[in-house]
């Protein structure tokens, strides 16, 4: 996983502490990388996170992909996808009021991708 901006290390630690994820983290401040780093060190995840000490957008923009569009079509089709089989989901012991909390869920983060209050990129970046 690639963290853009370390902050004082806590979303690289949970990653990795609770989910096991291989981190990359980069800050352009010296002293939460320090902080950082010796918190890493302290949880005994120096194998599972590396923190930089570099600014991202040396890392150069080659390609930007505004994906927020096709993620409102997505989460329309899981929602559908959803309630097609929703006898399995109440066989699974789930009570309505989890399908109605996933249902509103679901079209709550549809419309937001779909209005664009919501956005999700993917970014290539490339060194020079």
């Amino acid at each position: 996983m690639l963290e853009i901006g370390t902050g004082w290390g806590g979303f690289a630690l949970h990653a990795a502490g609770r989910h096991g994820c291989r981190v990359t983290t980069t800050t352009i401040s010296r002293g939460k990388f320090e902080l950082a780093r010796e918190r890493v060190r302290a949880a005994g995840l120096e194998d599972r996170i590396t923190i930089l000490l570099e600014d991202y957008r040396d890392l150069r923009i080659v390609h930007l992909e505004d994906i927020g569009p096709h993620y409102a079509t997505t989460l329309s089709r899981w929602r559908r996808n959803f309630f097609a089989n929703i006898a399995g989901v109440r066989a699974m012991g789930y009570p309505e009021t989890f399908n109605r909390m996933w249902e509103f869920y679901l079209r709550y983060c549809e419309a937001g991708f779909a209005e664009h209050a919501l956005g999700d990129v993917q970014v290539l970046l490339a060194r020079d």
